[in-house]
């Protein structure tokens, strides 16, 4: 049945629910039709399919395939409203916008600009990759199925295909078709194969990737039969031959999208985005600032919509919905990560400051009850990763996401902030704040309060999470200074905490958490070996001292004390308390239960793991913690089992060269060869002034049988430690393991002397196996306190 317009032109039925207004456009597939919903009184566009197409097919199947690819929520996915099959014909309606396709895109420019060529496919891969984790591959991407509107793309006919494929192969026959098209079409699908997923969409998008880029696919032909022929026989083209201007690394990228093996591909949308991101560098980042209510997306969507309609592909509403319905739509998050608050100023010497915000509000979030605060390390880890609230929700397990700028100008700052729902991308809240830098933590607190509202906890959560912690404005800053070179980690930037530190504490001192940071900063240094055991630790327990004296409720200084009592002291009752009184302060704070673990890896190895295993389950993409579960077991004598952990550390931060150090140790332990050794040259490599490292390679040496190179080390570590500090533990591990027993005496009576953390590992399974029979060992494990 049909029904027709003013002009006397016939419509197909679909709905008595639909009013045909006209049509928007036609392909050999389906023709697109403006319509008013009748019900909600709003345009959608509806989608018919044509007759020779819906005769052939099973219209059972391929509507229960498309309401499959109806429940996707995704910011870049066209949603799909209704489905249906009236008089034999299948239809199915979506919302409408204006925009353009990016077929009609390329037509005007056949050659995107870089960042917005990167940007169109990390957002179609953001689709894609929400899209297979919920088992839903596309199978036709390609321009004309990617919607344009406000500096947005968006994937359209989610489920057609697959509804096409599943049906039966009749209305393919009929009308000479496959489902896909030849220039984007993978090998796989080309030939006919029943294991298409997820990767088979990657070499599509890597397909339309190469031709934003260049302005042609990367196979052409006059026939579907001569493209899909190249696809399967030719090389992979460079996209930099059309175009010399095009990065090698994106290059790489794209060329991995298109392996012509499935395996050889990305197996992820979201890898896909990583390689794409480092590849393309900063100037195709993602700038952030949706309106509330709307779907969060890279950029602001402008006022001004950007014409034409997408008919062909089928048009899609990018829905905007008041920040009420988003919270009537989805359960009120729980967990949040607060990203870090992007520097707005144009002035990188501002970077401390909006840090200083980010970690502020880190803290006042973490103070209300019943929301749980993903840790600082791991949302750092994401500073300069343009990836989607919804991936970074999967990413650090949290529901919400906070993200926002600071503007600062001479004394005053504003503040933009907004909320976003991890589940769905819509934004629940956002606010922009402006005051005078003296009114700081003001704004902080009315920050606390407006999330803690806009996910509808109680008001009086929120209440007095944030405290001014000092009244000396200059002081705060000096403290927010320290906090950011301190995030660094180097050598030098530690000194440069130190110094901010002091400083803070010279005009305050009764600014606790000034203390305790100092305390942090000189632990570290030793630690690390940038500074000597025996004068940066008891500089590290007075000042934690310091800061409970002040603030006893601390979990920070409490955990600091800890350590210094553990690895200095030798306090291990002191130690035990210190670790118990700050889980018990704040059992969310990561630090307390690493180290905790290192202290209970000789007493209670299963415990160890526990605790290892919870801190890095609060802080998932910290570096240090992700090798703690490796550093217990290797300290249980369970080497094997501790290279699958401290692989995956590697894999997690291949820069971290403490991951690659104790891999390599474990792998020599357990019986490995030139792989433990590649694993302590790259941790050299990768810091070649860090002494305690080249220890660790010293010690791989002579594990795995290199008396001479094992050698070379402790003589380069025995110069060295006339003017550094070194870790005289390591290089009597490395003399007793080459039979020297007497020389590793004279470093083990070194080692005590220094008070070197390291002592506590003196009776871990596999060392000193010539010197432990000897009662000189026993006098010094019994000094140690490690009877």
């Amino acid at each position: 049945m049909t029904s027709g317009d003013a002009g006397g032109r016939a419509f197909p039925r679909v709905s008595d629910r639909y009013r045909m207004v006209r049509e928007l456009g036609h392909g050999g597939m389906a023709t697109v039709y403006l319509a008013a919903d009748v019900r909600y009184e709003r345009e959608v566009a509806i989608k018919v399919l044509s007759p020779e197409i819906s005769q052939g097919m099973a219209a059972e199947r391929f509507l229960r395939e498309v309401s499959v690819a109806a429940k996707l929520t995704h910011p870049h996915i066209v949603p799909l409203l209704d489905s249906g099959e009236t008089d034999g014909v299948l239809w199915f309606a979506m919302p409408v916008l204006e925009g353009q396709s990016l077929r009609a895109r390329l037509d005007r420019e056949p050659q995107l600009p870089l960042a917005e060529a990167v940007r169109i496919a990390r957002e179609v891969a953001s689709a894609l990759s929400y899209a297979h984790a919920h088992d839903v591959v596309h199978r036709d991407i390609k321009p004309e199925n990617v919607l344009l509107s406000g500096g947005v793309a968006t994937v359209a006919d989610f489920g057609l295909a697959k509804g096409i494929a599943a049906s039966g192969s009749d209305a393919l026959t009929l009308t000479g078709m496959s489902v896909g098209t030849p220039y984007y079409m993978s090998p796989e699908q080309a030939t006919g194969s029943e294991a298409v997923d997820g990767r088979s969409d990657i070499y599509s998008l890597g397909c339309m990737l190469y031709e934003m880029l260049t302005g042609e696919p990367p196979y052409v032909g006059k026939t579907a039969q001569a493209i899909i022929a190249k696809s399967l026989t030719d090389p992979i083209p460079s996209a930099r031959r059309l175009r010399g201007a095009i990065p090698a690394a994106v290059d790489d990228v794209i060329a991995k999208a298109l392996a012509r093996n499935a395996v050889d591909r990305y197996a992820t949308g979201d890898e896909f985005i990583e390689a794409l991101t480092l590849a393309a560098g900063s100037d195709a980042r993602l700038d952030r600032a949706p309106a509330r209510g709307s779907r969060w997306t890279s950029r602001r969507v402008a006022a001004a919509v950007v014409g034409t309609l997408l008919v062909a592909a089928g048009a899609v509403a990018l829905a905007r919905r008041p920040a009420t319905a988003v919270l009537a739509a989805a359960h009120r998050p729980r967990s949040i990560a607060v990203l870090p608050f992007v520097n707005a100023s144009g002035d990188k010497a501002q970077e401390y400051f909006s840090s200083g915000m980010t970690d502020e509000l880190i803290g006042a979030l973490s103070k209300v009850k019943r929301l749980r605060v993903a840790a600082r390390a791991s949302s750092y880890a994401l500073r300069d990763h343009a990836s989607t609230p919804i991936y970074i929700g999967r990413k650090l397990n949290v529901e919400a996401v906070l993200e926002g700028t600071v503007d600062r100008s001479g004394d005053r700052v504003r503040v933009t902030a907004e909320l976003v729902n991890a589940e769905d991308g819509y934004v629940v809240w956002n606010d922009t704040y402006e005051r005078r830098v003296s009114d700081v933590f003001a704004l902080q607190q009315q920050i606390t309060t407006a999330i803690v509202e806009a996910v509808k906890l109680e008001v009086g959560d929120a209440a007095a999470v944030v405290q001014r912690p000092t009244e000396d404005l200059q002081a705060y800053e000096m403290y927010l200074k320290g906090r950011h070179a301190w995030d660094t980690r180097t050598a030098e930037s530690l000194e440069e905490a130190t110094s901010w530190f002091g400083k803070a504490v010279e005009r305050d001192p009764r600014y606790a958490r000034a203390w305790s940071g100092l305390a942090d900063v000189y632990i570290v240094q030793a630690l690390n070996l940038y500074a000597a055991p025996d004068v940066a630790m008891p500089k590290g327990k007075a000042a934690a001292l310091r800061a409970l004296a002040l603030d006893s409720t601390l979990a920070e200084a409490h955990t600091s004390l800890g350590t210094v009592r553990f690895l200095y002291d030798r306090d291990y009752a002191g130690a035990q308390a210190s670790y118990d009184r700050a889980i018990a302060l704040d059992s969310t704070y990561p630090p307390a239960h690493y180290f905790y673990a290192l202290y209970l890896a000789t007493r209670d190895s299963a415990r160890a793991e526990r605790e290892a295993l919870l801190a890095e389950t609060l802080d998932p993409l910290s570096p240090p913690l992700a090798q703690g579960t490796g550093i217990v077991r290797v300290s249980d004598g369970n080497f094997a089992a501790a290279v699958a952990p401290l692989r995956a550390a590697v894999a997690l931060a291949p820069k971290y060269y403490f991951a690659h150090a104790w891999l390599g140790l474990a792998l020599a332990r357990a019986g490995g060869g030139a792989e433990a050794v590649a694993e302590a040259r790259r941790a050299v490599a990768l810091n070649p002034a860090n002494t305690l490292v080249l220890g660790f390679l010293g010690e791989v040496y002579a594990l795995t049988g290199d008396r001479a190179a094992a050698l070379t080390v402790v003589a380069k570590l025995d110069s060295l430690s006339a003017t550094r500090t070194i870790s005289n533990l390591h290089v009597a591990r490395i003399l007793d393991r080459l039979g020297d027993t007497e020389r590793a005496f004279v470093f083990l009576d070194r080692a005590m002397a220094a008070h070197e953390g390291q002592l506590t590992q003196l009776n871990w399974p596999g060392t000193f196996t010539h010197a432990r029979g000897d009662p000189r060992f026993q006098r010094l494990v019994k000094a140690v306190g490690l009877e």
